[in-house]
């Protein structure tokens, strides 16, 4: 009887563990030539400046937005290229995102996440993340993969440049769990951060720590990360005693983009702006998607309130940008060539600002769908020296963005 009653424990013991072999999965990233994905990354950070002790706390909020196309596939083998474009604003700021910077990129990735950034390029910070075992894997198996982080330092001074080190990403695949409705392979991912930079001149960083804990979201049917979440703290020390830790959590979502039929769609505006006479404005097709134009776009001298009437054309644009509810929208602010520069770029930006709260407003997009920026003076469509160009040259521009 025991031993019958031990039998069939082993042979329980044995299916379990059978079925759980079956359930191993082998991870491949896979590459369609020509197709085009974006992702977004929300980023929740502590920043905390410590000398001594004092220090200074600033909460902030940044989203990346990382368009990229897969350009060719050798083999296994894809080669992609994108842009990674951050915005910023303030925790707690009921305002919109406020461009900040824009990195292009180019790098080759194969089947097993392995990545071949060029030196020139910075981003992605993080590279080969995730990286793939040869062999399948079953829920709560574990493996290590080595991974890079990138930082640049060749605006800092310091003479550093672009420093890349090694990291050695800890992995655990914990099977299929549910993501937005949908079911998705979760794998946990985590690492260490600890370099020592050389000795460099003038204030400089001698050395970073700190760790990153992610849990991934894997598409296996398609191939691709398809969202993320994340803990992590970065503490940066320099030679001068002062430490910077960078504290919080980021999300992203990778979303594969709908072509866009941008001369069909640009008709589509051209005839509805013209049925809605908005006076002075233009549509152009580029690189970035769909671009109105409204020029001469008139506010309160020196001011970024509009002149009464004038909010007519940004209803009408709200309701065009209605009829594409799933692209986002970067609204650039333009001055003509007066007054100092920083007062030209200041007054650029609250004007897109301002356009930008009065498409939310008016329920044309979210403030997460929509990321402003000021020119100045600094891209002219027009000559200064005359009433006309200078007309044409205050304008604000609402591009509806392919990716």
């Amino acid at each position: 009887m025991k031993i019958s009653k031990i039998s069939s424990l082993l042979l329980l013991l044995t299916g379990l563990l059978a079925g759980n072999r079956l359930e191993a999965e082998v991870f491949r990233f896979q590459y369609v030539s020509g197709a085009k994905f974006r992702a977004v990354a929300q980023v929740d950070e502590t920043v905390i400046q410590r000398y001594g002790r004092q220090q200074a706390v600033q909460q902030s909020e940044l989203r990346y937005k990382i368009a990229y196309t897969i350009k060719d596939v050798r083999g296994e083998t894809g080669e992609l290229e994108g842009v990674f474009q951050i915005a910023n604003r303030s925790t707690g700021d009921a305002g919109v995102y406020q461009w900040s910077e824009e990195h292009p990129t180019a790098y080759r990735r194969n089947a097993y996440g392995e990545m071949d950034v060029p030196d020139r390029y910075s981003f992605p910070v993080v590279r080969g993340v995730p990286r793939f075992p040869e062999r399948d894997v079953a829920p709560g198996e574990t493996w290590v993969g080595v991974g890079e982080e990138v930082h640049d330092f060749r605006d800092s001074g310091s003479g550093l440049g672009v420093v890349r080190f090694p990291i050695n990403v800890a992995y655990q695949y914990l099977g299929l769990e549910e993501y937005k409705d949908k079911m998705f392979h979760a794998i946990d991912a985590t690492y260490q951060v600890y370099h020592r930079f050389p000795v460099s001149r003038g204030l400089a960083p001698e050395q970073i720590s700190g760790f990153s804990a992610q849990h991934l979201y894997w598409d296996n049917e398609k191939g691709y990360l398809a969202a993320y979440t994340e803990e992590f703290e970065l503490v940066m020390q320099l030679n001068d005693g002062t430490s910077w830790i960078f504290r919080g959590t980021a999300s992203a979502e990778v979303i594969q983009a709908e072509k866009m039929e941008k001369e069909k769609v640009a008709e589509e505006i051209r005839n509805s702006l013209e049925k809605d006479k908005v006076e002075d404005s233009e549509v152009r097709v580029d690189e970035q998607g769909i671009t109105i134009a409204l020029h001469n776009i008139r506010f309160l001298p020196d001011s970024s309130r509009f002149v009464p009437g004038e909010e007519e054309k940004i209803r009408a644009v709200a309701e065009i940008l209605k009829r594409y509810p799933d692209r986002d929208v970067l609204i650039t602010g333009h001055t003509a060539l007066a007054g100092t520069e920083s007062g030209r770029e200041r007054l650029s930006l609250e004007r897109a600002r301002v356009t930008a709260r009065a498409l939310i407003e008016l329920g044309a997009r979210r403030e997460d769908q929509i990321v402003i920026r000021g020119m100045g003076a600094r891209e002219p469509v027009a000559g200064n020296d005359t009433e006309a160009g200078r007309r044409l040259n205050r304008r604000v521009e609402i591009t509806l963005l392919e990716n």
